[in-house]
């Protein structure tokens, strides 16, 4: 579906127009429909600020290609600024809940980090690339890149999409943490309180329309603003100069026959714009091998990286024991990144990463004793029903053998790199 322009008209003695060029079909009182020249414009009516109007007078206007365009009794501008900057990052933490008559049938959840890096062009304007760490579900945003040229907006490969629109507070098709629906409008409020479990504060809540007069339009086509699904709640939250903050939806189904209720929500946790240290610590390179293994990984603080097949590496084949000597089971490992760790009791190691970014790859967990024998590990080829997570575990019978100092190191088979979050625990 190709997005159009956004705009909003400030228009002195204009009448907006009840239709537009008669190839787009626009309903009566839309600021969306888009004119370069006169002639886009039925007859009667003149393009002014890129919209169709009837009467004389003049009008100011402008918006960021790549989102939809609306109007209303809603439509109006908000302000909404983020200072975007390479490092930037933030944490979130979420759950998801499914119920049926009131008992818990199924639950999850995780943490994850979205990571800006260096400003460069996508598309037609600059922005920031966006990296995802940890393990985000199905709150992975989807955007390749941030931009607040224009709005708050989104990349996803082919346009920018407003996720929030400041010169109409209305947007159809955009979300962070989720893809909001694309036939159904979302009237962003600003100053308002907002909560769920994890976060709570006063911003910009984006939230589904009630109202009939709201208009957006998208790829040529426009929807209305309607009385939302009293069994359906979905709605994003947004801190002024810190971004994204949080997202809750709840869907409830009642009749004779069944009673259940899908929850989800995240928030934010840690961002660096309001100084917070945050969930993760980074990955330091070089870690190619467990000799190389000097960063230290600490219990109940995961550590973020990223690994491919195009890191240096190590192949680590190895026999494994029991404490008694008796041999157990023989394996060989290509990992990529180690870390150093000193434990006094029975531990597990914790690989996390999103399952979709290789549908068909081998990801490894190796702990290596100070001596360079490898006393533990797990692999494990990661078809798309897997969760992505693998636990690795050192039992207190292992201390006698090899002490109390180790390096946990990681592997992938996958060509491209891959984001993961490493637990101690």
């Amino acid at each position: 579906m190709r997005a159009i322009a956004s705009f909003i008209v400030v228009v002195s003695g204009l009448q907006v127009a009840s239709s537009c060029g008669e190839s787009t079909a626009c309903p009566p009182g839309s600021l969306g429909c888009p004119c370069a020249v006169e002639p886009a414009c039925q007859v009667g009516l003149q393009c002014q600020a890129g919209v169709c109007v009837r009467g004389t007078g003049g009008g100011t206007g402008g918006g960021a290609s790549g989102g939809g365009a609306g109007g209303g009794t809603n439509a109006r501008p908000i302000s909404f600024t983020v200072p975007l900057a390479e490092g930037a990052f933030w944490d979130y933490r979420w759950t998801t809940r499914q119920s049926s008559y009131g008992m818990a049938t199924s639950s999850s959840g995780g943490t994850f980090r979205v990571a800006l890096g260096a400003a460069r062009t996508f598309g037609d304007r600059s922005g920031f690339p966006v990296t995802v760490y940890g393990s985000p579900g199905e709150f992975r945003p989807r955007w390749q890149a941030l931009s607040v040229d224009g709005g708050f907006l989104g990349y996803g490969g082919e346009a920018w999409t407003p996720i929030i629109n400041t010169q109409t507070s209305l947007v159809a098709g955009g979300g962070f943490f989720a893809t909001l629906p694309s036939n159904t409008v979302f009237l962003a409020r600003e100053n308002v309180s907002f909560s769920n479990a994890i976060v709570s504060g006063r911003g910009i809540v984006l939230e589904r329309s009630a109202s009939t007069s709201d208009v957006v339009c998208v790829g040529g086509q426009c929807f209305n603003g309607s009385d939302p699904e009293t069994n359906l709640t979905q709605k994003e939250f947004y801190l002024p100069g810190i971004g994204p903050a949080g997202y809750t939806y709840t869907f409830s189904l009642m009749s004779s026959s069944t009673q259940s209720t899908t929850h989800k929500e995240g928030g934010l946790v840690a961002a660096s714009l309001r100084g917070d240290q945050g969930l993760f610590t980074a990955e330091v390179e070089p870690n190619d091998s467990p000799s190389a293994a000097t960063q230290s990984l600490a219990t109940g603080r995961a550590l973020l990286g990223s690994f491919s097949t195009q890191d240096q590496g190590t192949t680590l084949s190895h026999t494994y024991r029991n404490p008694n000597g008796v041999t157990i089971g023989t394996a060989s490992d290509r990992v990529q990144d180690c870390y150093r760790v000193a434990v006094t009791k029975s531990s597990s190691f914790e690989l996390t990463w999103d399952k979709s970014r290789c549908a068909a790859c081998r990801f490894s967990v190796v702990v290596v004793a100070a001596n360079g024998t490898p006393v533990s590990s797990t692999s494990l080829f990661n078809p798309v029903f897997t969760t992505g997570s693998l636990t690795a575990n050192l039992f207190d019978s292992y201390f006698t053998m090899y002490g109390r100092t180790y390096a946990v190191c990681v592997g992938t088979s996958s060509a491209t790199p891959v984001e993961y979050s490493l637990a101690f625990e």
